[in-house]
């Protein structure tokens, strides 16, 4: 085997499991937008979805490329080269054929395979492998259409954070359907110095003046303030200068 080869045999691969998948199923809407029928997937290993109002960037499972097994017609699943487009449609069909339960990361995880015409979304379960294929064309164009994480990622230094608990967020959600009105349904949050509680107000029923308010505490991690900036910056793409 060449020095070649054996670079691409261990480099990473990136995955999409279901833990992606939570948040990354997005409706196929009507129009012809991209971000709306599909998600971008980054060469650095990160998957960014949205349905135009809300929009993530997650990192991918990363799996080594030795734990891939080979097909002997098409060969070795390789890491992608550069940003690729997926359609929503696409990946729901591959999802649909990986096993529910499996410690291999072949089991876990959509993988996803380039050729001259085609991306192939490939879901394997030992026995049988399948591959939901897309036109690369249609691909690279949605790609370059779609929203450029630099420009919305925008955060003009951070003055107070806070890391709020999802079991505690869902509740107040909760809270928040069955009280309020369908104009009304939102929440202002006031934020105090370091970790002092979370304050917060929301109008309840038809009446706008009805305003109910609450207190939520935040939850302790273990990085600084420091630390979840420098990451927050990582992940956006710009490295904090030191």
């Amino acid at each position: 085997m060449d020095k070649a080869k054996e670079e691409v045999k261990k480099a990473n691969c990136f995955g999409i499991g279901k833990y992606q998948k939570a948040i990354l199923g997005i409706p196929d809407n009507e129009n012809d937008k991209p971000h709306s029928k599909g998600i971008k997937i980054t060469k650095d290993g990160y998957a960014i979805a949205t349905d135009t109002k809300l929009i993530v960037k997650i990192p991918l499972n990363d799996v080594n490329a030795d734990e891939l097994p080979t097909d002997t017609e098409k060969g070795e699943i390789n890491p992608i080269t550069d940003d690729i487009w997926l359609s929503v449609v696409a990946l729901n069909k591959a999802m649909k054929h990986l096993p529910k339960n499996g410690a291999l990361p072949i089991l876990n995880n959509i993988f996803i395979r380039e050729d001259e015409k085609k991306i192939s979304l490939v879901a394997n379960d030992l026995e049988n492998q399948v591959e939901v294929k897309e036109n690369k064309e249609t691909c690279q164009e949605n790609v370059k259409r779609y929203p450029s994480t630099d420009d919305i990622f925008k955060l003009q230094g951070v003055k107070y954070q806070a890391t709020l608990g999802i079991s505690l967020l869902k509740k107040l959600a909760d809270i928040l359907d069955k009280m309020s009105n369908e104009r009304e349904k939102a929440i202002t949050f006031f934020f105090g110095e370091g970790e002092s509680p979370i304050h917060f107000s929301f109008s309840v029923g038809e009446n706008t003046r009805r305003i109910a308010i609450g207190v939520m505490m935040p939850v302790k991690i273990d990085t600084s303030p420091e630390q979840n900036i420098e990451i927050y910056q990582k992940v956006k793409g710009k490295e904090v200068k030191k």
